[in-house]
């Protein structure tokens, strides 16, 4: 009872959102729970809630005081007439000594006002304030106000050590005397409203000097600003991470002010910088000896001077990016360059790397070997790289092959035997990938309808690569010694049955494996993806869309081994026009509704064989379903246009519009409905389609309402 309470008012469920199951006895009551239950149970709520849960009991009141709770403040999920009515600040006075880090909307200038009105004591643990602009407001903000009360609250808050400006900037003349990390951020030009003069952002950052982390991203600042790479080196001495997106416009750089010292800097990354040249990021790197990550993506003008730079000049790195737009100015000689001097290097990314050879990711493999644990590329690398990789880099477990046209599936079939470790693999777009049949023994065998109307059930196992048949006595002993083996499945779609066993040699699994990303993959074998659902016991995140031999059984096996799947796209979005995905129909969506109780988002984008019925079935039973997406084409689905008007109907109760254009859904909870009148085209789909925003929980509504 008290668990559907607490969902009800919290939108929480302990038993289904969380990886530790809560099992509450009979007879058990609020008062039963151990403080510390209590005290982790806060922590899932915000302020506003904590409040009204002080209601419960003189216990539950006491604890809500704990210092635990009140460390980070957070209001983005408080309601308006929380934060406007004075209530939001009658808390902080209550917690304000075991405040740490406040998060606030600027939209509640009175919370910043209140801050800069208190006491001198007041908040004295104080150290991260990050305040955001999420309605994205301009010129309407009182500027020089905000100016004086930031003066002030830098006067009190003596120890803040971090400062993050989201969607704003304000222009402020305070000093923070322990400020070691600043932040501005923007995804659009709504900062520029807000920063009147770019000179005022540098003079805040050349009276702080003991920064040793900045993060600037910003849209295009005016053609006269001062934000130059190495002209904010000279201003912060003690830099460690340098940050910077987006921070330039399409004139010249200002001219280069020359680094006569030594730098700190450990961590430099540059994104979408489009006009930073060689010279710049050489005058940086020449000045530090100390850098650990080097990340540039996306500086069209980067040339292999930069990475021969690199190479000479920062041999401690450990973590190397770069990654370009296709065609880029560096190549596969300047990348071998970092990889045969920096040999320290852990984390490699290269997009795209050299279409000739792959010289520079087999340097990277042969000479990083045992240290080399994240690699991302994309391009021409081959089996032969990959199976260097597999024997004698053993610490592998996040690898991203993106559109590697020359991989086959012996090379991906040798990561998944060798690397039970692998946290994250991504294949997307690999269409050379065919079968991985070699990577397990499980398989899954047919017999005929016949023998099942006879009762006879066989047990098969695979070793050395023939299926050999066992008797019932062997079986037996098997499972006498612990060897788990899988049921009889009859599959009445097929007529027939198919049963799996593992074979004894087979006792390990990729335990570790989180995230499995196969988009394009199209020409991958259902087989081979069966053997990969019966491996992966703890995936979260799956995405398949294009592979066009996913059949039922195989769905079925995805989200009943692996009962955390929260994110799973079936779609066919990534398949070629001219092959098309049958076997996924209703019986599928029946088993994810009845196996994905975790299950947040589902893509079923052009699986003409499902029907109404399958989509109600699985709103029904998904309790924490988030994101549907749907893609039709008119004529070809089972999913007419009539059908699914009347569908986003008998839901009209629960759905508030959104965006039409469905450029932006953000996080919130909805229904994509995607109608085509148009042949689908590959890689590039067109089509009509609502996008709503669930505001509750799902109805029961029964077929007759669409039929």
């Amino acid at each position: 009872m008290f668990l559907r309470f607490l969902k009800k008012l919290t939108g929480i469920d302990l038993n289904v959102n969380n990886d530790a199951v809560v099992d509450m006895e009979p007879g058990i009551t609020v008062m039963d729970l151990p403080p510390p239950v209590i005290v982790n149970i806060y922590s899932y709520l915000n302020p506003e809630d904590i409040l009204s849960m002080r209601n419960i009991c003189p216990l539950w009141n006491h604890l809500s005081y704990d210092a635990s709770i009140w460390r980070e403040l957070n209001t983005s999920n408080c309601t308006d007439s929380f934060l406007s009515n004075g209530s939001f600040c009658k808390l902080l006075h209550e917690v304000e000594a075991y405040i740490e880090v406040l998060h606030f909307d600027i939209e509640y200038i009175s919370i910043l006002d209140y801050l800069a009105q208190s006491e001198a004591s007041y908040c004295q643990n104080l150290q991260e304030i990050h305040i955001f602009n999420e309605k994205k407001i301009g010129k309407t903000i009182d500027i020089n106000g905000l100016d004086q009360k930031m003066v002030k609250l830098s006067q009190k808050c003596k120890q803040l050590k971090k400062l993050h400006y989201e969607n704003l900037f304000i222009n402020t003349d305070a000093v923070f005397d322990k400020l070691k990390y600043f932040k501005c951020s923007s995804d659009d030009e709504t900062i520029d409203e807000t920063l009147e003069e770019p000179a005022r952002l540098k003079a805040f950052i050349q009276r702080h000097p003991q920064i040793e982390d900045l993060d600037i991203h910003l849209p295009a600042l005016p053609d006269d600003n001062e934000l130059s790479a190495t002209s904010i080196l000279l201003d912060l001495p003690l830099l460690k991470k340098l940050r910077l997106y987006d921070n330039f416009t399409d004139e010249e750089i200002p001219l280069l002010q020359p680094i006569n010292h030594q730098l700190n800097l450990e961590s430099l990354t540059l994104y979408f910088l489009s006009y930073v040249t060689d010279e710049t990021i050489v005058a940086i790197l020449t000045k530090v000896p100390k850098l650990k990550i080097f990340d540039v993506r996306y500086c069209d003008l980067v040339t292999d001077v930069t990475l021969k730079c690199v190479a000479k000049n920062c041999r401690e790195i450990t973590e190397f990016s770069i990654v370009g737009y296709h065609p880029v100015l560096f190549t596969g000689a300047g990348v071998k360059e970092v990889a045969l001097n920096c040999t320290k290097v852990e984390w490699v990314t290269v997009i795209p790397c050299s279409d000739d050879d792959d010289e520079d990711i087999y340097a990277f493999i042969s000479h990083c070997a045992e240290k080399l644990r994240l690699l991302v590329v994309s391009g021409g690398v081959t089996d032969r790289t990959i199976l260097k990789m597999t024997e004698i880099c053993p610490n592998i477990f996040y690898l991203d092959l993106y559109d590697c046209p020359k991989l086959t599936g012996a090379s991906i079939s040798a990561v998944l035997r060798c690397y039970k470790n692998l946290e994250c693999l991504t294949l997307i777009g690999n269409s050379n990938i065919k079968t991985l049949d070699d990577f397990c023994e499980v398989e899954a065998i047919k017999v005929l309808k016949s023998d099942k109307q006879k009762n006879v059930e066989r047990k098969c196992v695979v070793e050395e690569g023939k299926l050999k048949a066992v008797k019932l006595d062997k079986i037996q002993e098997q499972e006498q010694s612990g060897e788990k083996l899988e049921e009889t499945v009859y599959d009445k779609h097929n007529g027939v049955v198919k049963t799996l066993v593992k074979s004894t040699e087979t006792g390990k699994r990729l335990s570790f494996l989180l995230c499995l990303h196969m988009n394009g993959c199209y020409e991958l074998t259902d087989n081979s993806l069966f053997k990969l659902a019966c491996y992966c016991p703890n995936l979260r995140q799956v995405h398949l869309s294009g592979c066009v031999d996913l059949s039922d059984n195989t769905v079925k096996t995805f989200v009943q081994r692996c009962p955390f799947l929260s994110e799973f796209d079936i779609s066919l979005e990534y398949a070629p026009e001219n092959l098309v995905g049958e076997k996924v129909t209703d019986e599928g969506l029946a088993d994810i509704a009845r196996y994905g109780k975790k299950l947040c988002m589902i893509k079923l984008d052009f699986r003409d064989n499902i029907t109404t019925e399958g989509l109600f079935e699985l709103i029904r039973n998904c309790p924490i379903i988030q994101h549907v997406q749907i893609s039709v084409t008119e004529g070809k689905s089972n999913l007419t246009k009539e059908k699914l008007m009347k569908f986003a109907e008998a839901y009209k109760q629960k759905f508030i519009c959104m965006n039409v254009d469905g450029t932006d859904f953000g996080t919130e909870c909805c229904l994509d409905i995607y109608i085509s009148d148009k042949e689908p085209t590959s890689f590039s789909r067109k089509y009509f389609y609502f996008n709503f925003k669930f505001k509750g929980e799902w109805n029961i509504v029964t077929d007759k309402n669409i039929q």
